[in-house]
């Protein structure tokens, strides 16, 4: 409040549906961001390594154009109960942590590591599905995100 106006894009397309690159377009053509942090990672899960990387770097060179790009990792996946990490999907977070850094170095953007921040949220605040979170754990998360934002805007 105060430091910055901001636009949150949020939906459950996967990157590899045009409407979704679409989407993402239309708000950096008919806006004017100084930063613009990119985040996606649990939604088509089917893609690989490969072409999830080749899809973001896509997508993140047209944002660059519009602002700033700082990149974001994500977040742990735990199983029901929140108790153990889901290895199916953890397997998916970890190739695509990978392919965000190795972009990140390629385009020489910032990382947000949201990554390692979300493995010291408590169970408690998480939501039971082992993927969404309360109003708590949501909270570090902005945290983070405020922290890194300011340290690039400022």
């Amino acid at each position: 409040k105060g430091v910055a106006y901001v636009d949150y894009v949020a939906t459950s397309y996967g990157i590899d549906a045009d409407i979704y690159k679409k989407l993402v377009l239309s708000f950096a053509k008919y806006n004017q961001y100084d930063l613009i942090q990119f985040n996606f990672g649990l939604h088509a899960k089917h893609l690989s390594k490969t072409s999830y990387k080749k899809r973001v770097k896509e997508l993140v060179s047209k944002l660059e154009t519009c602002g700033k790009v700082l990149l974001a990792n994500s977040t742990v996946v735990y199983k029901e109960g929140n108790v153990k990490y889901d290895s199916s999907w953890m397997k998916r977070v970890n190739e695509r942590n990978q392919a965000m850094l190795e972009i990140s170095s390629e385009l020489n953007l910032q990382l947000n590591d949201l990554f390692t921040v979300s493995q010291n949220i408590p169970k408690e605040y998480r939501y039971v599905d082992g993927i969404h979170y309360l109003a708590e754990g949501y909270a570090v998360l902005a945290e983070q995100v405020v922290k890194v934002i300011k340290s690039e805007l400022f």
